[in-house]
C-alpha cells in the first residue's frame, strides 16, 4: 500500500480510532481515580464503551455527503464536550465523586463519544464515502492512540489537553475525508418512465464536473453541461453559432435526442416545437431536467416513434401525416444509420422553402474509393447533395476526451447543413470548428 492511497482511503478513519481510543482511556483514568472497587468501576466503563460503539455502528448511514459532514460535526462537539466536562473535573475535584456527576462524566467521556464515532465508522464504511473499509484502519488508529496516550502524553498532559488533541485529531479527519468528498463523482438519477432509459446528473467539486447523460441502454446518447449547455464541440458550434445566424423559424421539427436540447434552447420564442422520439415519456423527463431550456414540455409537440418509421414511410403512414414542413430541421446522425441515401428525399419533403436541414453527429472514418484509402463522412454528402440546392460541411474535433460519455468513434465529427435553396452563404467561422466546403467529388 502506497502512502498516497492510504493518506486519502485510510486517513479519516485513522484519526477517528485514535481520538476515540485516546478519549475512552482518558475517561476511564478520570472516572477511576481515587474510586474504590477498580474492577466492578472497570467494567462498567467497558461495559459502556462496548454498547456505545456497537449502537453507533448499528445506527444506519445513508451514504450522503451532508450526513457524513453532520457525523463528523457531531463527533468534534462530543469531544469538545469531553473536554469541557475534564476541565470543570479538575477543577471541582470530581465534583465530590457523587454518582449523578459521575454517571454524567461516563455519559460525556465514554457513551457518547463512542456512539458517535460508531456512526462515523458506519458512514465512512457506505461505498458513497470515498474511503476504505473503516475497520482496520480505525483499530489501528485505536492502538496508536492508546500507545501514544501511555507513553508520550501521560503524566506530561492533562487529561483536559489530551482530549483537546483529540478534537484536533477528529478535525485532522474531517479535513481528510472532505478532501475525498470534494473528488467523488456524485450521481442523481432522473426517473423518465421510461425502460432502459437512464437520465443522470454528474457533479464534483475538485476538478469541477458538473454534466448531464441520457443513456439509452447500452448507448450514450447525450451529453451535456450541467447547465444545460452544449459540452462536445461541434454542439457549441450548432447552438452558439450556426443558429443564431440562420433565419428566425416558425416551425421546427427535431429527430432524436442529440439535437433535442438545440429545439428548445436555440430555438426563437413562438417557433413552434415538433420532436419525434420513441420515447415521449422520457423526452418529456429529460426536458422537465433540462436547465435553461426556454420551452416546457407541456409547449412542445412529441410525436411517438422511431426517425426511421417517420422517413420511410410503410407502417407508420398515419403517423407521418402528421409531420409538418418546418424551417428548421434538426436530425441526430444515429437516426439515420444504415438507412442509406432514402431518408434523403423525405427530409428535402419536410423542409419549407428557405429552410436549413443540420444534420449533427456525423463521423468521419475511412472509406474505400477504389482502394484510394480516402476518408468520408458516415453521413453521405454527394447523396444529401441531390436532393438540396447548396451544402456544407462543418467538420471539428471528436468528442471531449475524457468527458463523461464521450465516446464515438475515431476522427472528426461534424455537421451536415442543407439548404432548400441555391446559393446559400455560410458562416465563415463555427467557434472552434472548420468550414469545409463541398467540391463536388
Amino acid at each position: 500500500m502506497t502512502l498516497r492511497p492510504f493518506h486519502r482511503g485510510s486517513a479519516p478513519a485513522f484519526l477517528a480510532g485514535v481520538a476515540l481510543a485516546i478519549g475512552t482511556q482518558v475517561g476511564a483514568g478520570l472516572l477511576l481515580y481515587g474510586g474504590p472497587g477498580l474492577l466492578p468501576a472497570l467494567s462498567v466503563i467497558l461495559a459502556t464503551a462496548m454498547v456505545s460503539l456497537a449502537l453507533g455502528l448499528a445506527s444506519g448511514a445513508s451514504g450522503s455527503v451532508e450526513e457524513a459532514r453532520r457525523a463528523w460535526l457531531l463527533l468534534l462537539l462530543a469531544f469538545t464536550a469531553a473536554a469541557v466536562f475534564s476541565g470543570g473535573w479538575q477543577l471541582f475535584r470530581g465534583f465530590g465523586a457523587r454518582p449523578l456527576t459521575q454517571g454524567l462524566g461516563l455519559a460525556l467521556l465514554v457513551a457518547l463519544p463512542l456512539y458517535l464515532g460508531g456512526r462515523l465508522l458506519s458512514q465512512l464504511g457506505t461505498p458513497a464515502s470515498g474511503t476504505r473499509a473503516p475497520g482496520p484502519p480505525a483499530l489501528v488508529g485505536g492502538a496508536v492512540g492508546l500507545l501514544v496516550l501511555g507513553h508520550l502524553f501521560f503524566p506530561t498532559l492533562s487529561p483536559t489537553a489530551v482530549l483537546l488533541l483529540c478534537v484536533v485529531a477528529v478535525s485532522g479527519g474531517a479535513l481528510a475525508h472532505g478532501w475525498l468528498l470534494d473528488e467523488l463523482v456524485r450521481e442523481e438519477t432522473v426517473e423518465t418512465g421510461e425502460a432502459g432509459l437512464v437520465v443522470r446528473r454528474s457533479r464534483r467539486v475538485r476538478p469541477p464536473l458538473d454534466v448531464l447523460t441520457v443513456e439509452d441502454r447500452p448507448s450514450v446518447r447525450l451529453v451535456r453541461r450541467g447547465d444545460g449547455g452544449p459540452l462536445h464541440p461541434v454542439d457549441v458550434g450548432l447552438e452558439d453559432d450556426l443558429l443564431p445566424s440562420l433565419p428566425a423559424p416558425e416551425r421546427v421539427l427535431a429527430l432524436g435526442w442529440r439535437v433535442m436540447p438545440a429545439a428548445t434552447r436555440g430555438v426563437p420564442a413562438g417557433a413552434a416545437v415538433t420532436l419525434v422520439h420513441p420515447m415521449p415519456e422520457g423526452v418529456r423527463a429529460l426536458l422537465a431536467g433540462l436547465p435553461g431550456t426556454s420551452r416546457h414540455s407541456e409547449d412542445v409537440r412529441i410525436l411517438e416513434g422511431a426517425a426511421a418509421a417517420y422517413l420511410l414511410g410503410g407502417p407508420a403512414a398515419s403517423a407521418e401525416a402528421a409531420l409538418e414542413a418546418a424551417d428548421w430541421v434538426l436530425v441526430d446522425a444515429t437516426e439515420l444509420e444504415g438507412l442509406g441515401d432514402q431518408p434523403w428525399s423525405r427530409l428535402r419533403g419536410l423542409l419549407r422553402p428557405g429552410g436549413t436541414l443540420i444534420l449533427t453527429g456525423a463521423t468521419e472514418a475511412p472509406t474505400d474509393h477504389g482502394g484510394t484509402g480516402k476518408r468520408g463522412l458516415l453521413a453521405p454528402l454527394r447523396a444529401g447533395a441531390r436532393f438540396f440546392g447548396s451544402a456544407g460541411a462543418y467538420v471539428g474535433p471528436s468528442p471531449v476526451e475524457g468527458g463523461v460519455g464521450a465516446g464515438g468513434a475515431a476522427g472528426r465529427e461534424g455537421l451536415l447543413v442543407f439548404a432548400s435553396e441555391a446559393g446559400r452563404v455560410w458562416p465563415d467561422t463555427m467557434g472552434r470548428l472548420l468550414l469545409v466546403l463541398p467540391d463536388g467529388d
